[in-house]
């Protein structure tokens, strides 16, 4: 499911005429969800790991990570507006630093500091099942309550800002969620790892997506596909197609951050010999995701790609 989600991810980057991105709006949700479950799991075998350890750490790997492809992009941004004057010039601005120069790399200080935030309610769950229970409800409530309402400000926030804060509060719900699944493994058991539990979340996902495709965005229920498919990827199948998907889930978050290097490169020389067309998107998507599988697995292990 990562991999989907890392492609759904391409396509949201990629499409300029054939559109329908919204199927694949569940995918950042998802990311944040097994995120945080991921967490979990590794509290399970580790629980007497301090907060502040782990704080240290996961800001050194993700905002590290962050600075190290913001230098890039703005390299890459650079060489295009010169080469193609394609884009805009590159211009200072404080955003830079938190929301990035590309428009998929706000999500890594946004879960730099969500995981560290949720990270003591994780452990409480992991460590106690009456905790478990009443952080299963209130993370639910939590979720509700961000799904619904809206973010606003007294005072004009400057592009970078405006999309970070508003595309992170976005995100709170799938958070809040990834929580609550983390509590509910541990005061419902292994309920979630069932053959039916991931038929359950492929009805919910395909549901929100019917929904999603009469409403456009809705944070709840982008949560709420984010869900399915975390539910979808703890099938207990072990069949030759799912161990293939399984497999490529590595090279997820690697395509997740480079991909837009190759999407941008090729759209901009496309620009030059043709217009934008229906083949042209998908020619995009494919050769980007490939590239970017490439590029993640010689770069895997290193400060460029994340844990």
């Amino acid at each position: 499911m990562r991999f989907i989600a890392a492609c759904g991810v391409v396509w949201i980057h990629t499409t300029e005429v054939l559109g329908g991105t919204i199927w694949a709006r569940w995918a950042v949700p998802f990311f944040t969800i097994i995120s945080v479950w991921l967490m979990g799991q590794s509290l399970s075998r580790k629980p007497d790991v301090l907060w502040s350890r782990y704080a240290v750490r996961r800001a050194l790997r993700l905002y590290g990570t962050f600075l190290i492809w913001t230098a890039i992009y703005l390299a890459a941004r650079a060489l295009k507006h010169a080469v193609f004057h394609r884009g805009d010039p590159i211009m200072f601005d404080p955003a830079l630093f938190w929301a990035g120069p590309a428009e998929q790399l706000w999500f890594l200080p946004f879960l730099c500091v969500a995981s560290i935030a949720v990270f003591p309610l994780c452990k409480a769950a992991v460590l106690n099942p009456f905790a478990a229970g009443i952080i299963f409800v209130g993370s639910i409530g939590l979720a509700m309550a961000s799904a619904v309402m809206p973010l606003s400000f007294p005072f004009e926030l400057s592009k970078g800002n405006g999309y970070f804060l508003y595309t992170s509060y976005g995100t709170l719900p799938a958070l809040f969620a990834g929580v609550a699944m983390v509590a509910g493994e541990r005061w419902l058991g292994r309920a979630l790892r069932t053959r039916m539990a991931a038929i359950i979340g492929a009805a919910i996902l395909i549901g929100t997506q019917i929904v999603l495709f009469r409403t456009d965005r809705h944070a709840g229920l982008e949560a709420i596909a984010g869900v399915g498919a975390m539910m979808m990827a703890l099938w207990p199948g072990s069949g030759k197609l799912i161990r293939s998907v399984a497999a490529a889930g590595v090279y997820a978050f690697g395509i997740y951050i480079v991909h837009v290097l190759f999407v941008e490169l090729l759209q901009a020389l496309f620009s030059r010999v043709t217009k934008p067309s229906a083949w042209e998107d998908v020619f995009v998507a494919v050769v980007s995701i490939v590239l970017s599988i490439g590029v993640s697995r010689v770069l895997q292990r290193t400060p460029l790609i994340p844990a």
